[in-house]
């Protein structure tokens, strides 16, 4: 945090950096020098004043951690995808993200573990972001989401899914599918009621369900179907 705002061409010069923090300073734009850094693996770039990230981002291909979080992003670069190892990415606080256009890169990405995409404002889950290929943990706490897609039974690797602060009234059947759930957090919503088919979850360690609307009924119900399960309807 030294409140820089400009960085010189000349960051092409270290050839052999490994990880490079950038993270509260004043930028608006970045060189585009970022493509020479061959051997960078974890950059952090996070409250920043970015709108865009540079094209040439797109070459370091040793990447496998990349915090944007709390920005001006508004998209992702083409080619975005191509990072081949990245398994970390921090888009939280990005108001301005576009995720339809964001989601054609993300789920080219083969590695994507952890996706952090709390507090966007996003209110559309899209059917295009269940196709992510590998990831295990996935936080879209405090969005304005109402609905789920069925096609999130497709993410068939995940493992924790936080979903608090959003504004379900429903879950989809097909949460059910999603057999390597470890942790489900669906905590200040609008639900009164869960699937039977939650009951499928068996290596479900944890799921939070404070401040909804399900009633007493509906607890036992829930509470028989996950006898393993450690459930919080209580803050």
């Amino acid at each position: 945090s030294n409140l820089l705002d400009t960085l010189d061409q000349a960051i092409a010069n270290l050839v052999n950096l490994e990880t490079l923090n950038l993270e509260r300073n004043e930028f608006d734009q970045l060189p585009d020098a970022f493509g020479a850094l061959k051997k960078l693996k974890k950059l952090k770039l996070g409250v920043n004043r970015l709108r865009s990230i540079p094209q040439s981002i797109t070459e370091l291909e040793a990447l496998e951690s990349l915090d944007i979080a709390n920005t001006g992003l508004r998209d992702l670069p083409k080619g975005f995808g191509q990072l081949k190892n990245l398994s970390f990415l921090n888009l939280a606080f990005n108001k301005y993200l576009n995720p339809s256009r964001a989601a054609k890169e993300l789920i080219r990405l083969p590695l994507l573990k952890t996706l952090e995409m709390s507090q966007n404002g996003h209110t559309n889950f899209s059917d295009s972001w269940t196709q992510l290929k590998a990831i295990e943990d996935w936080d879209l706490r405090d969005n304005n989401f109402k609905n789920l897609p069925d096609s999130i039974g497709r993410l068939q690797t995940l493992k924790k899914l936080d979903l608090r602060y959003n504004q379900l009234k429903e879950v989809p059947e097909s949460i059910g599918q999603l057999l390597n759930l470890e942790k489900l957090d669906l905590g200040y919503n609008a639900l009164r009621r869960l699937p039977e088919s939650i009951k499928q979850l068996k290596n479900l360690k944890l799921l939070k369900l404070e401040r909804n609307k399900i009633s007493a009924e509906e607890r036992l119900k829930i509470k028989n179907w996950l006898p393993n399960t450690k459930i919080l309807f209580e803050h």
